[in-house]
C-alpha cells in the first residue's frame, strides 16, 4: 500500500510535469499553466480526459499529509533519489527554526541572568556601603555621646572636689579611681589638698588611688608644706 501511494505521488509530479519534491507553490503553478492550455472550454472535448488527469493529480498533492510525504520520503531514498523533496526541505526548515528558537531562548536567558546576577551585585555593594556608613555614623555617635558623658562626670567630679563640704569632697575623692589618669582631675585634687586642710582620712583615700608619681611628688609637697604651716 505505501509502495502504491509512493507510484502514485510520482505519478502525479509527472502528470502536472514536475519534478518528485516540488513544493507547493510550484504545484499550483504547474496546474493553473496546463489548465489554461487543457481545459475543455479550451481544448474542447479532446482535453476533457487530461484535464481530469491534472486536476486529480493537483487535488491528490494538495491534500496529502505530512505522514503520506514521508512514505514518499522514504520511497524516493530506496529507489535512489538523492534529490531533496518537499517533505525533507519542510522538515529540514523546522527543525533549522527549532534551533534557532532554542538559541534566541538561551542567548535571552543567558542575558537574563547576566541581568540579575549584575543588579543583585550592585544592590550587595549599595546595601554594603549603607551598612558600613551607618556602622561608621553610628560609632562616630556613640564616640561622641561617650565623651559627652565623660565629659560630664570628670566635670561633676571636679566641681565636687571644690565643694566647700568636706564630706562632698571625699565623696568625689572615692570616685577618682577610674580617673586616675585624666589630668583635669588630677589637677583639681591637688587644688583641693592646697585650699583645704589635709585631713588622715583624705591622705588614706590618696594612698589607695595609686596616682602617677609626678602627681604623688607634688601631693607630698603639699602635705609638707601643710605640716609646717600649721607647726
Amino acid at each position: 500500500m505505501k509502495e502504491n501511494l509512493a507510484f502514485k505521488i510520482d505519478s502525479c509530479f509527472r502528470t502536472l510535469e514536475l519534478k518528485p519534491g516540488a513544493d507547493g507553490s510550484q504545484i499550483r503553478s504547474a496546474f493553473r499553466r496546463l489548465a489554461r492550455t487543457h481545459h475543455p472550454d479550451i481544448a474542447g472535448t479532446f482535453g476533457v480526459q487530461k484535464y481530469e488527469q491534472i486536476s486529480n493529480a493537483y487535488s491528490l498533492l494538495k491534500s496529502l499529509t505530512l505522514e503520506e510525504l514521508s512514505i514518499f520520503e522514504a520511497q524516493l531514498i530506496r529507489s535512489g533519489n538523492k534529490r531533496e523533496s518537499f517533505f525533507t526541505k519542510w522538515q529540514r526548515k523546522q527543525v533549522e527554526k527549532k534551533r534557532a528558537r532554542e538559541a534566541e531562548l538561551h542567548e535571552a536567558r543567558e542575558e537574563a541572568t547576566a541581568t540579575k546576577k549584575a543588579r543583585e551585585r550592585a544592590l550587595s555593594l549599595r546595601i554594603d556601603y549603607i551598612l558600613n556608613k551607618c556602622v561608621r555614623e553610628a560609632s562616630i555617635i556613640c564616640k561622641k555621646n561617650k565623651n559627652e558623658l565623660l565629659n560630664n562626670e570628670i566635670s561633676d567630679i571636679i566641681i565636687r572636689l571644690e565643694a566647700s563640704r568636706y564630706e562632698v569632697r571625699l565623696m568625689a575623692m572615692r570616685n577618682i579611681l577610674d580617673y586616675v589618669n585624666n589630668r583635669r582631675i588630677m589637677e583639681a585634687l591637688l587644688n583641693m589638698l592646697k585650699r583645704y586642710p589635709i585631713t588622715g582620712e583624705a591622705l588614706d583615700i590618696v594612698n589607695k588611688l595609686h596616682l602617677p608619681p609626678e602627681f604623688m611628688q607634688n601631693i607630698i609637697r603639699i602635705v609638707s608644706i601643710s605640716s609646717t604651716k600649721e607647726k
